[in-house]
């Protein structure tokens, strides 16, 4: 994804749906900030969007929409107060509020955990936990986003996250590690995730 780190300005309806739509594919939670050019307070988020965009760019998509330049997506989400805040994950809008908040921005995003699932083909317990993390993902579809790193595919990404032994799980939380465990442990990551995900 060549737009990772930045707000992505979508200008046309067909940009919209197809920012959407890859967001979904890569299982990562949106950020669409509803504004306009004649908006101050809408202009005094631009900076926190753009660093949030960047610091988060691993779970996060961050896109923009002018209402005046697209009405037809604006009207279709209900949007009568600008700058307005949706949040969507998984194609379904799962948070929203109204107004110039940082603090209310931050605490949206940081709702939502990720669980990095570190696995590889070649793993029999990793092929074990493979219909569990499924489960859990439609169950938990709303708060927790889901990855799996195939460590053979993304070495350099196991390397960076210190990951030695496989299935490894790592829990993210605002951009942060906040927990990790190595093994199929069934029961300790349903447990870790609910712990995570409750504050």
């Amino acid at each position: 994804m060549n737009d990772m780190g930045k707000v992505v300005s979508c200008h046309t309806v067909g940009s919209w749906k197809q920012q959407l739509l890859k967001a979904k594919q890569y299982n990562k939670l949106v950020v669409v900030n509803f504004t306009a050019t004649w908006c101050a307070p809408c202009r005094g988020m631009a900076p926190v969007l753009k660093d949030l965009a960047n610091k988060m760019s691993n779970n996060v998509i961050v896109l923009k929409v002018d209402v005046d330049e697209l009405m037809s997506v604006a009207n279709e989400y209900g949007v009568g107060a600008l700058p307005s805040f949706q949040f969507f994950k998984n194609g379904k809008l799962v948070d929203k509020f109204v107004g110039a908040r940082k603090d209310v921005l931050h605490k949206t995003v940081s709702k939502h955990v990720v669980v990095v699932n570190f696995t590889a083909s070649w793993c029999g317990p990793c092929r074990f936990m493979a219909p569990i993390l499924e489960e859990l993902a439609k169950k938990m579809s709303n708060n927790v986003i889901f990855l799996k790193v195939d460590i053979d595919e993304l070495m350099s990404i196991a390397k960076e996250f210190g990951v030695s032994s496989v299935p490894s799980f790592q829990f993210l939380k605002n951009g942060k590690l906040v927990d990790k465990f190595v093994g199929a442990k069934k029961n300790l990551l349903q447990s870790t995730i609910s712990k995570h995900s409750a504050k």
